[in-house]
């Protein structure tokens, strides 16, 4: 299994000298992480990114077209878009038709990791599967986060990034992939809220004016896996 091209679509990045000045990150934290800065997509959609990051790739390898593709998984973190809805039909609509078989992932942080040893078992299943493309992208520029204060010690930046996976060839070989998860973390993470509450709890997980911080819940290290 080959790496046949790599894809990203990165925002201009906001300088963490302006979100001191702006009040969005404490000047205490700035001198002690030293951090640059963050990407910020502004009001461009989390799919929308994706889709560029697929042209991306494409542009780079030059030999076909989204719409061979034999998949496309679409590993996310954050909303994509409306309740409900499901990002891979964007990426359907606008580039690879209905023929090609598109799903979301949900595993957090590990997606892109996860999403490769899937891909890989789907192109082995079949002979006459050649390409699969896996894809990630997020915006986390809601209100239900605080991408300056939501996890100390590190900025959460908006991007995404895609990658072609291929038989026989490419730029470079896939030998491994290997995952591991710690589940007793669990409680890190879900913030003590209601599994599933029956209004979205108030505040959970969001910025507020004062800059509290905001929960574990909406901490893109989601469910806490680690890889490799």
């Amino acid at each position: 299994m080959f790496v046949r091209s790599l894809g990203v679509h990165v925002p201009e990045s906001v300088s963490v000298e302006h979100a001191v000045r702006e009040g969005w990150y404490p000047a205490e934290e700035a001198e002690r992480y030293r951090q640059l800065g963050a990407a910020v997509a502004g009001d461009m959609p989390a799919p929308e990114m994706a889709r560029l990051a697929v042209l991306d790739a494409y542009d780079r390898w030059d030999e076909s077209a989204p719409r061979d593709l034999d998949l496309l998984l679409y590993p996310s973190v954050w909303h994509q878009g409306p309740n409900g809805w499901q990002p891979q039909h964007y990426l359907q609509q606008h580039l690879l038709g209905g023929h090609v078989p598109a799903f979301e992932i949900r595993s957090g942080c590990v997606g892109m990791i996860s999403s490769l040893e899937l891909a890989a078992g789907y192109l082995r299943a079949d002979d006459a599967r050649e390409t699969a493309m896996v894809v990630s992208a997020d915006n986390h520029g809601t209100p239900l986060v605080d991408r300056w204060r939501m996890t100390p010690g590190a900025l959460i930046g908006d991007a995404a990034a895609a990658m072609i996976l291929g038989k026989e060839y490419g730029m470079a070989e896939l030998l491994s992939v290997n995952v591991a998860v710690i589940p007793e973390a669990d409680a890190v993470n879900d913030g003590a809220y209601p599994l599933f509450p029956r209004t979205p709890p108030s505040g959970a997980g969001s910025a507020s004016p004062t800059g509290t911080r905001s929960s574990a819940r909406s901490c893109s290290r989601n469910r806490a896996p680690a890889s490799t």
